[in-house]
């Protein structure tokens, strides 16, 4: 008895324990719960989305470069450091000049005979007569070798190089630095127009999830009153009781599918989550919509040729051709600089090196195997190709702008005709309810003609799903996309209210 009490006071303190365990847990995931309406989520991608973070990286990237091809402008200052090891002094050998010295001496004095310096007044004589030995005394005196530099040195020395003339190709790399940071810029603007388009798939593509959930829960809770009802009627000996059966194996069904939309809606919100950068779950707030009225086609196509940015970074592209072939024929003009060093610091260095020199330098390349040539060839062949892509590019944005337009158009005809199959999925479920009710049709009746409301339920978001999906990728088409929740805005309250 007493071991009874025991267990159920054991087993009463791990449930409570449990329940607690589960609240305290639900709590905090509704603490980490991120509830958006679409506006809020998009802010929240592009503070949070890794892939405009690296966009904007990129950014920085190419601005920090055009500040680095400025610098081409300024003086280049330097200072270099050496310590040098020969494998001998750097010198003159002096010895066989001496030999040949002394041996001319010698034969010079041989040649002079006596008679001629005897008639020499004094002390010229005495001179003459002493005079090899002084001189070859002299010559013994010389090193044979004449040291120039040691072999071991070492200095240190600060140089600077100013271009003067550089043929226009120091502006044209700065202009062209200029390009590439616009460049950056719409590449970024592509992907942020990208991942709006992804947003909108996502967010509402929850919505239309969550929304098939209740339509689901709908089908569900109308199968177990069916079920309910046919066993009343079996009970009264109304029905057979394989009626009742065939309610059960429907009900059954529609709970399956209800699972299955729940892991489908918990697909989507794992995608929405990602596109957003959130750590936690990710609730919408702002349901599906469809605006009542859009611009026309030439307006999307005008803005298309404006804004899109697939053809404004062509664009770019073209800019950058130009200055390609501005560069490539700035090779064929000199480049002048002006040149100097100054030396810091040195040891054993011989006093024959200056301390300092300036000078004006200038190239020109006379030949070069006509690399020059081939290079502006190729240079105005790049240019001729953006030209081409530039014109199919503009031809295939109008096309999709069309497309996407029809698409528009075809799914807001579809949303004018399924509202009529709607109304009567409703009055035709109404009506076989009640002719089951009364014994007049068969729950196999009821049951197709709930499926079929549901269908045409879903059918219906599906279509309007499409619509906004639809708009999203003309928008990105059009260059428009920031202009998305503005639609969304204008349309919530007007023809769809989320039940």
């Amino acid at each position: 008895m007493i071991r009874s009490k025991l267990w159920v006071l054991t087993t009463s303190f791990i449930l409570v324990s449990m329940v607690v365990t589960q609240q305290s847990v639900a709590q905090e995931q509704a603490k980490d719960t991120l509830k958006l309406s679409f506006g809020e989520a998009i802010l929240q991608m592009q503070s949070a989305n890794q892939l405009i973070q690296a966009a904007d990286q990129e950014v920085k990237q190419k601005q920090y470069e055009k500040q680095a091809a400025w610098g081409l402008y300024m003086p280049k200052v330097e200072i270099t450091g050496a310590y040098t090891l020969l494998n001998d002094d750097i010198g003159l050998d002096l010895k066989e000049t001496k030999q040949n010295l002394q041996s001319g001496i010698t034969d010079f004095f041989s040649t002079i005979p006596p008679s001629a310096i005897g008639v020499l007044p004094q002390p010229w004589p005495t001179i003459m007569s002493q005079m090899p030995t002084q001189l070859a005394g002299a010559l013994s005196a010389i090193p044979d070798k004449y040291v120039i530099q040691q072999k071991q040195f070492g200095m240190i020395a600060a140089g600077a190089t100013l271009p003067i003339y550089a043929g226009g190709k120091i502006r044209t790399a700065n202009k062209a630095a200029e390009v590439k940071v616009n460049q950056a810029k719409e590449k970024a603007s592509e992907q942020s127009a990208s991942l709006i388009t992804e947003l909108t798939t996502r967010y509402f593509g929850l919505c239309l999830a969550e929304d098939v959930i209740a339509v689901r829960q709908e089908v569900l809770e109308g199968m177990n009153q069916h079920v309910q009802q046919a066993e009343s009627l079996v009970k009264n000996g109304m029905i057979a009781d394989a009626e009742k059966l065939h309610a059960q194996v429907y009900q059954a069904e529609a709970y399956r599918a209800l699972q299955g939309s729940q892991r489908d809606a918990d697909v989507v919100r794992a995608a929405l989550e990602s596109t957003l950068g959130a750590t936690g779950p990710v609730v919408t707030s702002s349901p599906l919509f469809l605006p009542t009225s859009i611009q026309d086609l030439d307006y999307f196509k005008k803005q298309a040729l404006q804004n899109n940015s697939k053809l404004r970074q062509v664009a770019v592209n073209k800019q950058l051709a130009d200055l390609n072939l501005k560069g490539e024929l700035a090779n064929y003009l000199p480049t002048i600089a002006l040149t100097g060093t100054k030396d810091l610091y040195n040891k054993d260095v011989t006093n024959l090196v200056p301390d300092w020199f300036v000078a004006v330098g200038v190239k020109y390349t006379l030949f070069d195997g006509l690399a020059r040539t081939r290079k502006v060839q190729a240079a105005k062949s790049i240019q001729r190709r953006v030209v081409d892509i530039q014109e199919k590019a503009e031809n295939d944005v109008q096309v999709l702008i069309t497309n996407l337009y029809s698409q528009l158009l075809k799914t807001n005809e579809q949303l004018v005709s399924i509202e009529t199959s709607l109304k009567f999925s409703e009055e035709y479920l109404r009506v076989r309810e009640k002719s089951f009710g009364e014994g007049y049709a068969t729950s196999l009746d009821v049951v197709d003609a709930q499926l079929n409301l549901s269908k045409v339920k879903i059918d219906r978001l599906n279509l309007i799903y499409t619509y906004d999906i639809t708009l999203a990728q003309l928008l990105e088409a059009s260059g428009l996309s920031q202009q998305i929740q503005t639609y969304q805005t204008n349309a919530i309250q007007e023809r769809y209210e989320k039940k």
